[in-house]
Order: structure tokens, then C-alpha cells, then sequence
């Protein structure tokens, strides 16, 4: 079957014996750095090779670990010796070739090959690198730190971008609203300053009226029982005057009350809404919320309102009974005083409600003047504060209700270039564009956090630290305090973690040795290809070894002679 040469000549040939010897020694080699490799990965031999304590650890499973580490890594070099040899003689011996048959047997030597060549690299560039492992560890784990915090800047700043785009759109759209209140609230102080004059004046003219009323009296020397009679009727008509207004302020203050009612249950639906506990499900200030919004500043509007009128019944009730108290207390006084300077007192007493209820007005209408004074707010800027976030919004929403309250009752000035505009269709919430200037900053500050605490030239206490304290300081400082996503913030923490089990010197010797040579560190690639060439030794050696043994096939024998000359003159024929 194998060929026609004596096996005994065949196997006896110098070559084939040195091809023998060197494939023993190649295997015996690639068995040790295998094994070694192996054991390096084993838990229990690790241990007993650096010499450390195997408490906790019984004999038979050490033994046990012995067994494995020992059976398969002469298993896989028994296996490729084998399928060498086999292989090598179908191909350089055997004249009939079986090529699926070869290339089954390849398939497998290469299968035990990259078993082999695995390990060995392990246990090679152990030997090699293991003084310069720290080192390499330190200078590796900064490097990748770095790399990653550049990232995370990178990817913080692509953020900050795009969010200030958002911000940017946003913001004019709410700018315009501004703008638009602006005005309205301009012709709105307008209005109130003028009706603000007219009472000045009223006032200023009352006062005038009066003076010369009681002048004119003491000049004719009106009589006690004269003045008794003109504070009798006033007694009356204030009596009068504190009923009625009793009689509309407890009709005004169930207004009030039941508008409050409903503006807390509003608002309470608005809690609920943006919690996402109403029907739509959703939590934030979306579309439900904003439409809530717009029925709660309704309401309140008409709470201003009511509590407005209120305010005045409460104003000319607190005048008319303060009137009504002195017109009493001056009564008593002319008709039992026997003091004349007291009753001269009495009779020219200043203490006229209409004065101190214009005067009320007055004060009462250069604060609702002044609550229309909408506060400038500067987006272009580099930074606006919560601060004035929160002025503006109180400002707008106040503003807000004045229109619409001065919408509501008619006081709005004549002519008005704005009669047309609806202050509810104001968001005072700015459409948005407050929450995305939060992002935004908190983007901001956290880009300058990390570029002055996350870089070596930036920061000593970054710069000083090295291996895994160093990807802590990365964790903590960089990664976990920045603005970016939950989900952003996982992918980078598993980035980290992923460059502590490969990249430090107590990580596994397999990812240890891989991640070096995906880094083409030269030590690496030269081990690599040691241990790939013991192993593709012993190929090429059975090679050479059953190359001599080949057996050419014999030539088939040559077809006799067919001759056209009669028999009787050929010279072959038989006797």
C-alpha cells in the first residue's frame, strides 16, 4: 500500500531519523510552554507557581487541576504529532491522494494548532515581559485613560452643540412672546399712569373744594346745631355705605374662595401630569401639561380679578367705617363737650373718607404700574442664572394675569394697537427653552470640569495618579460627574472596566497577553510568532521527512509490434 520500497531501508535513511528526532523535540518543547501556558489560567496551579499558599485547597483538587493542565496539553501535542506525520506521508508517500481526507487531518492539526499556539504564547510572552509588566500596565492605563477622557470631551462638546441649536430655536421662539408681552404690558402701564393722573388730579381738586368749603363755614360762622346736622346725615350715609359694602364683600369673597379651590385643583392636576400619574401616562411638561397650564392661568387670572375687586371693597370698607368712627366720635364731642376748643376742634376736624379712599387708589395703582415692569433677559449672553430664569418667569406670569385680568373688566387703553392680542397664549414656561438653557449650562460646566480636572497638563492630582487608582479618579471624577446620559455614562464606566481586566498586571495572563498584542508591542508579536513556528515545525519537519520515501509508479509495459509483412518473412515466428 505505501509504496514498494523495504520499510525497514525506508525508516533506516539518516533524514527520516532526524525529521523523527526533531518532531519529538518540537513537540516536547511545544508540550512544556502549552502546559505552562495552561497552568497559568488554572486558579490552583497560578498559585502553586508563584509560590503562594494553596489554603483551602485539598489534595485531590490539586491533583485534579495537575491531571487537566498535564492530559490536555499532551493530548493536543500527541494529536498534532500524529496528524503531521499522518498528513505528510498521504501527501509525499502515498501515490493515490485522498484530498478530503487530507484536508480533514488539516483541518484538525490546525484546530490543535491554535490551541497550542494559544497557550504558548501565554507562557512566552510571560517569560518575556513579566519585569516590564508594571510598567507597561502604568503607561497603558493612562494612555487608554487619556484616550477615553478625550472621548468623553469629544462626545460632552458634540452635546453641547446640539443642545444649543435646540436652544437657540427655542429661545427666539420664546424671545417673540417676550417681545410681544413687552408691548403689551407697556400699553398697559400707559393705561394705568393715565387713569393714575386722572385720580391725582381728582384728589388734588377734592382737597382744593374742601379747603375752601370750610373756610367759607368758619367765614359765616356756621352754627353747632348746623354742623350736627351735617354730620348726622354723614353718620347716616356711612351707615348706609359700610352695609351695602359688607353685603358685596361677602359675595366677592365667595368668588374668591371658590376660584382658589379650583385653581389648586388645577394646579394639582399639573403636579399629577407632569409626575406621569394622569391619564396620558407621560411624565414631564408636554403638551398635556403645557394645555393644563393655559386653563390654570385662566383661572388665576379671574382669581386676580376677583381678588382685585375685593381688595377695593376691602379698601373703601376699611374708609367708610374709619368715616363712619370719627363721624360718631365727633357727634359726641359738639353735643357733650363743655370744652370749646374742643368742639371748634371737632367741628374742623379733617378727616374726609373720599381723600383717604382716592389716596388708597393712588398707591394701589402705582404698584399694579410697577408689576408691569418686565425685566430684560439677555440669551445672547454667555450665561443667563437661575436667578434670572426665575425673575423672568415670575415677572411674565404675573404680567401675564394683569393682562388678562385688564382684558376681562375693559381697562385697557383706547385705541390699543394690541386689542387683538391674548395674553393666555403666552408660555410663560418659555416653550421649553428655560429647561434646555439648564442642559445646556450644566453641559458647559461639566466640559469645563473635566478639561481642568481630567487632563495631565491640566491637574497634578490627575497627572500623579497611576494603574487602577488612576481609572477610579476616571470613574468618580470624570465620568460620573458629568452631564452626560445614564446610558452614555454605562457605556464609558463599561469602556473602564474593560480596561481594568485587560490592562492591569493582577488582570487574567490571557486577556493580559492579547490586549498587548492587539497593541503590536514587539515582545508580543515576536513571542507570538515563536510559539506559531514550534508548532508549524512539526509539520514542515514530517514533511521532510517522508519527502525521500516516495515510490514512482512502474511504467505499464510497451504494446508488442503489429507487423502488415506475411508470416513466412517475419523473424519472431515460432519453431
Amino acid at each position: 500500500m505505501f509504496g514498494q520500497k523495504d520499510p525497514d531501508q525506508v525508516h533506516g535513511t539518516l533524514g527520516f531519523r532526524s525529521a523523527v528526532v526533531a518532531s519529538l523535540v518540537l513537540s516536547i518543547v511545544s508540550f512544556l510552554t502549552t502546559w505552562s501556558g495552561l497552568r497559568q489560567i488554572d486558579p490552583v496551579q497560578s498559585r502553586l507557581a508563584n509560590g503562594e499558599s494553596l489554603d483551602g485547597i485539598g489534595f485531590w483538587q490539586g491533583a485534579e487541576s495537575l491531571a487537566i493542565t498535564i492530559g490536555l496539553a499532551f493530548g493536543i501535542q500527541a494529536l498534532m504529532l500524529a496528524l503531521a506525520w499522518v498528513a505528510s506521508r498521504l501527501i509525499m508517500v502515498e501515490t493515490k491522494k485522498s484530498w478530503p481526507m487530507i484536508g480533514a487531518i488539516f483541518l484538525g492539526y490546525f484546530a490543535a494548532t491554535s490551541i497550542s499556539v494559544t497557550f504558548s504564547y501565554i507562557d512566552l510572552f510571560d517569560r518575556m515581559f513579566n519585569e516590564q509588566k508594571s510598567d507597561w500596565s502604568s503607561q497603558t492605563i493612562r494612555e487608554r485613560g487619556d484616550v477615553l477622557v478625550e472621548q468623553l470631551v469629544e462626545e460632552l462638546q458634540t452635546e453641547e452643540r446640539k443642545i444649543r441649536t435646540d436652544f437657540a430655536s427655542k429661545q427666539a421662539t420664546f424671545q417673540a412672546q417676550i417681545n410681544l408681552l413687552s408691548d403689551a404690558s407697556n400699553e398697559q402701564r400707559t393705561a394705568i399712569l393715565l387713569e393714575l393722573d386722572g385720580l391725582r388730579k381728582e384728589l388734588s381738586d377734592y382737597q382744593t373744594k374742601i379747603g375752601s368749603e370750610r373756610a367759607e363755614a368758619r367765614r359765616a360762622a356756621v352754627s353747632r346745631d348746623t354742623r350736627i346736622q351735617q354730620l348726622q346725615e354723614s353718620v347716616t350715609d356711612f351707615e348706609k355705605q359700610v352695609a351695602e359694602l359688607k353685603k358685596n364683600r361677602g359675595i366677592l369673597k365667595n368668588d374668591v374662595d371658590a376660584l382658589e379651590a379650583l385653581s389648586q385643583q388645577k394646579s394639582e392636576q399639573k403636579l399629577l401630569e407632569e409626575r406621569g400619574a394622569q391619564d396620558s401616562g407621560l411624565s414631564g411638561r408636554g403638551p398635556v401639561w403645557r394645555k393644563l397650564d393655559e386653563e390654570h392661568d385662566v383661572i388665576k387670572a379671574r382669581l386676580e380679578v376677583a381678588q382685585n375687586r375685593l381688595d377695593k371693597v376691602d379698601r373703601e370698607l376699611k374708609n367708610a367705617n374709619d368715616a363712619l368712627l370719627s363721624g360718631r366720635e365727633q357727634l359726641v364731642t359738639i353735643r357733650s363737650s363743655k370744652n370749646t376748643e374742643e368742639v371748634e376742634k371737632a367741628l374742623n376736624a379733617d378727616n374726609d373718607v373720599r381723600v383717604a379712599f382716592l389716596k388708597e387708589e393712588i398707591n394701589a395703582l402705582k404698584a399694579q404700574a410697577d408689576a408691569l415692569d418686565l425685566p430684560s433677559i439677555d440669551f445672547n449672553g454667555d450665561r443667563v442664572t437661575e436667578q434670572e430664569i426665575s425673575r423672568i418667569e415670575t415677572a411674565c406670569t404675573q404680567i401675564k394675569s394683569e393682562l388678562i385680568a385688564a382684558k376681562a373688566t375693559g381697562n385697557q387703553l383706547k385705541g390699543s394697537k394690541l386689542a387683538d392680542f391674548d395674553p393666555a397664549k403666552i408660555d410663560c414656561t418659555s416653550g421649553g427653552a428655560f429647561d434646555t438653557a439648564r442642559k445646556l449650562f450644566a453641559l458647559q460646566d461639566s466640559i469645563d470640569l473635566v478639561t481642568e480636572k481630567c487632563r495631565a497638563s491640566d491637574n497634578s492630582d490627575y497627572a500623579s495618579r497611576e494603574g487602577g487608582e488612576l481609572l477610579q479618579y476616571i470613574r468618580a471624577t470624570c465620568i460620573n460627574q458629568s452631564a452626560l446620559s445614564a446610558r452614555s455614562k454605562q457605556n464609558y464606566l463599561e469602556d473602564l472596566r474593560r480596561i481594568a481586566r485587560t490592562r492591569d498586571p493582577d488582570a487574567a495572563p490571557i486577556a493580559y497577553a492579547f490586549v498587548a498584542l492587539q497593541d503590536r508591542e514587539a515582545q508580543a508579536i515576536f513571542a507570538f510568532c515563536l510559539a506559531l513556528a514550534a508548532d508549524l515545525l512539526i509539520l514542515i519537519v514530517s514533511l521532510f521527512g517522508n519527502a525521500g520515501n516516495h515510490t514512482p509508479q512502474p511504467a505499464p509495459p510497451a504494446p508488442k509490434p503489429v507487423y502488415r509483412e506475411p508470416a513466412l518473412f517475419r523473424d519472431d515466428i515460432d519453431d
